[in-house]
């Protein structure tokens, strides 16, 4: 998506989604490969908490599955998980003391203890040995600029937005950055990360919906559901 008039790519922490149209945004276009990665930390979380379920279904009365407990399961996310600088380091540190441990106490006044739960939900977003076959986040985002036009590469690797709840979680825009640098050119790699990232994907959809371009090309019903949203 082009941005302030320049180009810049960006990384849905939430969903990761390359999109297949092009933008024709300030007369430049970008080509981004179609794909939808649908890797969610907070399902992988789940995953990793089979052995609290019966603590999770207790507070919410709820299945595990339902969407109320995994709800619940998303807050204990945005509370108490982070991002790993080291990943083996971390997972020996959590076999051998309780440094990593993280409670999370329950309205009822019961609690959870995370331990290494808390990193290795995130971490199939930058490890390709626990992302099965879905492709990691950074290498992502090198495929989706090799896919453009050369002259825009650099521009492209030194304006990386990052928006979305998972890029708020500590150390995400440092481990990021720690990846493609081995993928990228020398000193090229620059991260843009606003305080209020959130939603900055709902902001730019909302903002170009009120394009006329964008208007033009998908229509006035669409625009109106983007800027209401």
């Amino acid at each position: 998506m082009l941005s302030s008039k320049r180009r810049r790519l960006e990384v849905f922490g939430d969903n990761i989604r390359r999109f297949g149209c092009e933008f024709d945004f300030w007369l430049a276009r970008v080509e981004l490969l179609s794909s939808l990665l649908d890797l969610r930390c907070w399902q992988e979380l789940a995953r990793l908490m089979e052995p609290q379920a019966a603590d999770l279904e207790m507070e919410t009365g709820r299945p595990v599955d339902d969407p109320v407990t995994l709800f619940l399961v998303e807050t204990i996310k945005e509370a108490t998980c982070f991002v790993s600088l080291d990943y083996d380091a971390d997972v020996v540190s959590c076999s051998q003391s309780a440094a990593l441990q993280a409670s999370y106490a329950f309205s009822s006044g019961n609690a959870v203890t995370l331990a290494r739960e808390r990193f290795q939900c995130v971490e199939p977003l930058f490890n390709a040995s626990l992302s099965g076959d879905q492709p990691t986040l950074p290498s992502m985002i090198t495929r989706s600029i090799a896919l453009c036009d050369p002259a825009e590469r650099d521009e492209l690797w030194s304006n990386i937005v990052l928006c979305g709840g998972n890029t708020l979680l500590p150390n995400f825009p440092e481990r990021l950055q720690q990846e493609l640098r081995v993928m990228s050119p020398p000193n090229s790699v620059g991260l843009v990360v606003a305080p209020d990232r959130r939603n900055l994907a709902w902001l730019g959809g909302a903002i170009y919906a009120n394009l006329d371009h964008c208007r033009d090309r998908y229509g006035d019903l669409f625009c109106n559901c983007v800027e209401l949203s």
